[in-house]
């Protein structure tokens, strides 16, 4: 099953491996420096998870698609207010809240290039009678045809790689985790991995090489992947309620 990594036991984990292969005369980088390594690896690792396994790590959310209006703003106080990776999925439901079994999904917005939400809206554009289309423009959110009455839009979305140094109290951060996300803290096999990435980044910044280390990642990597591409991780994205996980908004 794996053991939680924090960023105080990832930083030790990855100055032994480096150590390991050139000592601490020859090292010489700061703790802050070997840190920055972990984030960048711990990102790399993110979103390799994300393309091995889309449904693997989601988050989700709601809001209210205001009547006749031309857009909705996707972060903000009022909005959405989530920084994501990739949107996965957009529905309509009976009322501003998760899906439920007193709140069933309505329907399906479908994806279209921006360019073409004019010819939706004028009828045109080979469209479906009684379908909603959506596209994003920076941080707006468009529907068309513009909905005569409130739209409540459900969303999933793949979420940024969390920031292992970022938070008031980052000393408590786990590798590979997002409160965000409803599979925070599933890859705990996988924080090993992660370390030893930041380490051969490490490496590789002062040109040393490490037969070890390479086998250690080697196998880490093929771990990795193995679990990733597992049947249960290509799951529909709303297929149970365990996979949404929403804020109340408004």
């Amino acid at each position: 099953m794996g053991i939680a990594v924090t960023r105080p036991e990832a930083l030790t984990f990855v100055n032994y491996l480096i150590n390991r292969n050139v000592g601490d005369q020859r090292w010489g980088q700061t703790d802050d420096e070997v840190l920055e390594y972990i984030r960048r690896a711990n990102e790399e690792v993110w979103y390799r998870a994300l393309d091995y396994a889309p449904n693997r790590i989601q988050a989700s959310d709601f809001f209210t698609y205001t009547g006749n209006s031309q857009n909705f703003q996707l972060t903000g106080a009022s909005g959405f207010n989530s920084e994501y990776h990739k949107i996965l999925g957009v529905y309509h439901t009976a009322s501003a809240a998760v899906p439920s079994a007193s709140n069933p999904v309505n329907g399906e917005l479908y994806a279209v290039p921006f360019q073409h939400l004019q010819d939706i809206q004028e009828g045109g554009g080979g469209i479906e009678s009684g379908r909603y289309y959506w596209a994003v423009m920076g941080d707006y959110f468009f529907v068309r045809p513009i909905p005569a009455a409130n739209l409540y839009v459900f969303i999933t979305y793949h979420p940024l790689a969390p920031n292992i140094n970022a938070g008031a109290t980052p000393n408590t951060n786990e590798l590979l985790a997002d409160p965000s996300a409803p599979t925070a803290g599933r890859m705990v096999r996988h924080h090993v991995y992660v370390c030893a990435v930041a380490a051969q980044m490490a490496l590789v910044k002062i040109r040393e090489e490490s037969t070890y280390l390479d086998k250690m990642i080697g196998r880490l990597a093929g771990q990795f992947e193995n679990d990733m591409v597992r049947p249960r991780d290509h799951q529909h994205p709303y297929l149970g309620a365990s996979h949404f996980q929403a804020a109340s908004r408004g």
